[in-house]
């Protein structure tokens, strides 16, 4: 039983599409994926893509296990998705953070890098996105998902406290929690819940402390394996 059944005790059927995807993830079907596709260049950024969405279908998991012992009564069915989108949105966007931190120089620009690594992470972001867009409704820009991933680049100045990105991120899962939707920059802070506020102090600090470690992990496993 996948973790959308065990939170809810009802059958997958129930939910949004992503999180009857979520509850298929394994090694076993990515293994099966890969050979459908005919492409073993894929195992690498299929890999690290199912990671990123498996860890951020268990912070939902995380968030709803506290959201339900709070006085917030909100519906908010429909944020799930928008939850799940954001955290991938800022996975990916952490996993390029950690490649570009190694190699920091003024004319370096991700757009023209080219190498096997580089590939893997723009192939890996591609595949979450356009798993994403195939298995939701939120009738967003083709490039929104990639547009946050920049947008977080843009506020990060590689601080070792990371508190300003932390902060970001935490008010962008506000607001997509309240809009039950992924939203766009301009639309930060624009809705707060004190309350919803509160359950994200906590778990957010937990989510850059182990889930997100173990992302980088993974992801780092797979690329040194690449043999192209």
């Amino acid at each position: 039983m996948g973790f959308f059944s065990r939170l809810f005790g009802r059958p997958a059927k129930n939910l949004t599409p992503l999180g009857n995807h979520l509850e298929t993830i394994s090694a076993d079907s990515t293994e099966d994926t890969i050979r459908s596709l005919g492409n073993p260049k894929l195992r690498i950024p299929l890999t690290i893509s199912n990671t990123v969405l498996l860890f951020s279908g268990k912070f939902c998991e995380e968030f709803l296990n506290v959201f339900e012992s709070t006085p917030i009564k909100t519906e908010f069915r429909d944020g799930y998705d928008a939850i799940i989108y954001e955290v991938a949105v800022f996975s990916h966007y952490w996993l390029i953070r950690n490649h570009l931190k190694a190699r920091q120089k003024a004319d370096y620009n991700v757009a023209e890098d080219h190498s096997p690594r580089t590939v893997r992470l723009k192939e890996s972001l591609h595949l979450t996105k356009a798993l994403i867009e195939k298995l939701t409704n939120f009738g967003l820009n083709k490039d929104h998902f990639v547009r946050r991933i920049h947008e977080y680049s843009l506020l990060d100045e590689f601080e070792p406290e990371n508190k300003k990105i932390r902060i970001r991120f935490q008010q962008t899962l506000m607001a997509s929690i309240i809009a039950c939707k992924p939203v766009d920059e301009n639309e930060v802070g624009e809705s707060v819940d004190a309350m919803l506020w509160i359950v994200l102090e906590g778990l957010v600090p937990l989510f850059f402390t182990g889930y997100l470690m173990v992302i980088l992990k993974i992801c780092e496993d797979q690329l040194k394996s690449d043999k192209t």
